[in-house]
């Protein structure tokens, strides 16, 4: 089973104990965040411990996972060994079935501290007819480790209950929420895409009181991201609350079943429920996380977009000008800064040469044509709809799906936006604009200046 689950997690590494000699499943640790760096793993006992030890920041920290053994000579061996583990001076983490209070009294002869032990509900476990109950599972924390909140809730998926530990860590990058992409979903909805049309004909009125088609198209670009932005949010409460809906329902119904109600057939159902919606957002995170048709050169390919939107591998340390590495964020950046302004700072040049250069370019277009024609809506429909699915959009934050779902409606204004440019000879405001960010390249060190490449997300569209 264990090599099942480990193909079907894609949100980061995976670490499985193997089945132990009651035929369960074993246990595993799960990691999504990138930040946190495995260091090394060990499987003390197969399918009832697993040693995980990783590094935040620069900092360790050791995750024990254990399932417990109900039988009193294999618990006596499980624990010695646990105890064993415990004698460490990085913070330890330790979760799992306990099954019996030794471990408990292993772990606070370390100074572990169980903060599940004043919760409630104190179960954590419910036979599936509801007639028994227990508290086997259970966090310790060891005294370097603060913890910010702690939860327990029913879960669709198993009879034993979701307890959660949230705890805060010193120094760790706080991630931004990075710029606004169009949620692409939205626009398969026809009524979205019948009010969006005739808030757009609201706009399209609009354009008489702008001097140049230029202007009015930024004006209308600003207010679609409005649009669309208001529109993915609602659509994102809708989502969360069918979840919550049916997730208060389970916990109700597992509280009940607690308490001795007959409340088995509506668990069961809820908890199917709940299953089918968790089975439909992995299928759409297993899409996102595909990356086909990976091209290594260094050209700005859609490896390298797809490259930057992934999170999975992080710039964790930079050396700096003095030959240093840096690990906190803010000298990340300050050395990344310091690099590239080096780099790209002005240097010395000739200007009569460089103005005798430019003026001399013949500037000629495909065809052979050396005047600059009006681009014919025919062009900018070829260049639309050659757009690929899921290319990365500009700064805008709208991506090529969206040009192409409304080109009918848009398509002369964008026509006069792309004669104005040829006219006025000038772009608008968000064109000369460029998101820029840091790529490894590949087969490279990423804690050096030269290890990443810069690229850079622009506005364009070409025939």
């Amino acid at each position: 089973m264990h090599g099942l689950l480990e193909e079907v997690w894609t949100l980061g590494s995976s670490f499985w104990s193997g089945s132990n000699i009651a035929r369960a499943d074993g246990v595993g640790i799960l990691m999504t965040n990138p930040y946190i760096r495995p260091k090394a793993s060990r499987v003390v006992e197969s399918g009832r411990i697993l040693v995980l030890d990783l590094e935040i920041q620069g900092s360790p920290l050791r995750v024990i996972n254990v399932y417990g053994a109900t039988n009193v000579p294999e618990r006596v061996s499980l624990y010695r060994k646990l105890r064993s583990l415990l004698l460490v001076s990085t913070p330890v983490l330790v979760g799992g079935i306990s099954t019996v209070h030794f471990g408990t009294r292993t772990a606070a002869s370390q100074g572990e501290t169980d903060p599940l032990k004043s919760f409630k509900p104190s179960s954590t476990w419910v036979s599936s007819s509801g007639a028994s109950d227990s508290r086997i599972d259970m966090f310790l924390l060891s005294p370097g480790l603060r913890m910010r909140s702690l939860t327990s809730e029913a879960a669709h998926f198993s009879d034993h209950r979701m307890v959660t530990v949230t705890l805060d860590w010193e120094g760790l990058v706080k991630i931004g929420r990075g710029s606004w992409r169009m949620n692409t979903s939205v626009l398969e909805d026809q009524t979205v895409s019948c009010s969006f049309s005739r808030r757009y004909l609201e706009w399209r009125a609009l354009k008489e009181l702008y001097d140049s088609p230029i202007e009015w198209w930024e004006m209308v670009k600003d207010r679609v991201k409005g649009y669309f932005g208001r529109v993915g949010r609602r659509k994102a409460r809708e989502k969360r609350a069918c979840f919550n809906h049916h997730n208060k329902a389970l916990q109700r119904l597992s509280l009940l079943q607690l308490e001795g109600f007959e409340v088995a057939r509506e668990l069961s159902e809820t908890k199917e429920h709940l299953a089918t919606l968790y089975r439909e957002e992995q299928k759409k995170s297993q899409y996102r996380s595909k990356l086909q048709g990976l091209e290594e050169d260094e050209k700005c390919t859609r490896y390298f977009f797809r490259k930057a939107r992934s999170r999975q591998k992080p710039i964790l340390s930079l050396y700096n000008s003095q030959g240093d590495s840096v690990k906190n964020s803010a000298d990340i950046l300050r050395a990344a800064g310091d690099f590239y302004g080096r780099l790209y700072d002005t240097k010395p040049a000739d200007g009569d040469l460089a103005t005798d250069f430019l003026e001399g370019l013949n500037r000629v277009i495909e065809g052979g044509e050396s005047e600059d024609p009006e681009m014919s809506i025919e062009e900018l429909t070829r260049a639309v709809h050659s757009i690929n699915k899921q290319k990365a959009p500009g700064p805008d934050g709208i991506p090529g799906e969206f040009y192409q779902t409304f080109w009918n409606l848009i398509k002369n204004d964008v026509a006069d936006v792309f004669q104005a440019i040829y006219r006025e000879r000038r772009l608008g405001e968000s064109m000369r604009q460029s998101t820029i960010t840091l790529i490894p390249k590949k087969g490279t060190s990423k804690t050096s200046g030269t290890g990443v490449q810069s690229t850079s997300y622009l506005w364009t569209i070409k025939s």
